[in-house]
């Protein structure tokens, strides 16, 4: 695995975002919060200034600063160059009750940027609150389409819409009951062949098991749905959307997920079965609906999947120490012991950090066979497994 440092950024708080595109991570950057001055208020330190964007085979970046001061949500994306951003209105911090959110269209690649429209917003619910739309999902479905669901000012009722970026037209739908429950909301695919992946049901495998052996709750289902990306926006411009027939897997109270990933143009999931305490891998394409899968002894929560082999993460002992196994065997290969935190596996070196007083990390490259360390930088650490690269940006410790 790469390792990259990127320097000059002491300035500003950096943040990686869930976003890329070919070798392109993007990056956002606020002002550095000035802990001192009890009047520098949150929102305006939440607000953005840019972004970045870095190229993974390279050691340098790029600066994009957005020309709206109040830009206050990035979104999240799947493999297109296309960031949509919202920004609020100058007067969002006053009592008025007339408060509009604009949405915003960037080319990451030419730096175009399009005003793709103006939302207005009539509530007393949002005179008192500065930061009026909360809780949100926000992902570009494609280059031309936006999902977004939000609570408004005071209000405990969810807006669920598709954005048509062509005609800046907000279609308000009627979601799914198991949207309610939402917990992750992904783009899987390409431009041909784009899918939504939704998974339901915001539960911990931890609390799921407990639940289960004391027969505490009724229903706790969590859902996995696949679902072409243009169906859901055909089903969506309907007014009611009903995911359904879209779902590929369900776990009950017996079982939980462990998380998922994307691999090329699949999916692979991991559940755990908690009455025959067994874990599951398994891998579909949504092109043929093929589903393979892998059984193993044990519940293993967390699970890594390096250079096309599994392993299970686990943390135990009064020591606190983790011990990365290989999955199938459940062979040792590394115990790591604090204050040092897994990162990865790259051969025959496993990849550490470490926290530091003065806010930094430091990061260390350990040979698992001679034990020999190398210290490999220090900075804010990012683990980025789309783009096998580690993103370490230097900047002075606070």
């Amino acid at each position: 695995m790469k390792v990259v440092s990127l320097q000059g950024l002491d300035q500003y708080d950096i943040y990686e975002q869930d976003y890329s595109y070919g070798d392109t991570r993007l990056f956002a950057f606020h002002n550095k919060r000035d802990f001192s001055n009890e009047d520098h208020h949150q929102i305006e330190y939440g607000f953005y200034k840019g972004i970045l964007l870095h190229d993974s085979c390279v050691e340098t970046y790029e600066t994009y600063y957005f020309p709206e001061k109040n830009v206050f949500r990035l979104s999240q994306n799947g493999y297109n160059a296309t960031l949509f951003y919202l920004n609020y209105s100058d007067n969002y911090k006053s009592s008025d009750e007339h408060k509009s959110v604009s949405l915003h269209k960037l080319n990451c690649r030419t730096k175009d940027t399009t005003l793709v429209s103006i939302r207005n917003f009539n509530s007393p619910d949002i005179a008192s609150k500065d930061d009026f739309m909360y809780d949100l999902t926000f992902v570009g479905i494609d280059e031309r389409y936006v999902f977004l669901y939000f609570y408004l000012g005071e209000e405990r009722v969810k807006h669920y819409y598709v954005i048509d970026s062509s005609t800046g037209e907000w279609i308000p739908f009627a979601p799914d009951p198991m949207l309610k429950a939402l917990e992750y909301f992904s783009i899987l695919g390409n431009d041909q062949f784009p899918y939504i992946v939704i998974k339901t049901g915001q539960y911990f495998s931890e609390e799921k098991k407990r639940w289960w052996v004391n027969k505490s709750i009724d229903n706790v289902d969590e859902n996995l749905v696949v679902i072409k990306a243009a169906e859901f926006v055909e089903l969506a411009r309907r007014g009611s959307l009903d995911l359904r027939p879209y779902v590929i897997h369900t776990c009950g109270n017996n079982s939980a997920f462990a998380g998922y990933i994307f691999d090329l143009n699949e999916i692979v999931y991991y559940t755990i079965q908690f009455d025959r305490s067994t874990t599951s891998i398994i891998r579909y394409n949504p092109l043929t609906f093929d589903k393979e899968s892998l059984s193993f002894d044990g519940l293993h929560d967390f699970i890594r999947c390096i250079n096309n082999k599994y392993y299970s993460i686990i943390s135990q002992g009064s020591d606190q120490k983790t011990t990365l196994y290989i999955l199938d065997t459940m062979e040792e290969v590394v115990t790591i012991y604090p204050p040092e935190h897994f990162v990865w596996l790259d051969g025959e070196n496993v990849l550490t950090f470490t926290f530091l007083p003065n806010g930094n990390t430091r990061l260390t490259s350990k040979n698992i066979v001679t034990n020999h360390d190398t210290n490999l930088g220090e900075g804010i650490c990012y683990l980025d497994i789309d783009r096998d690269v580690v993103t370490l940006i230097a900047r002075a410790g606070n």
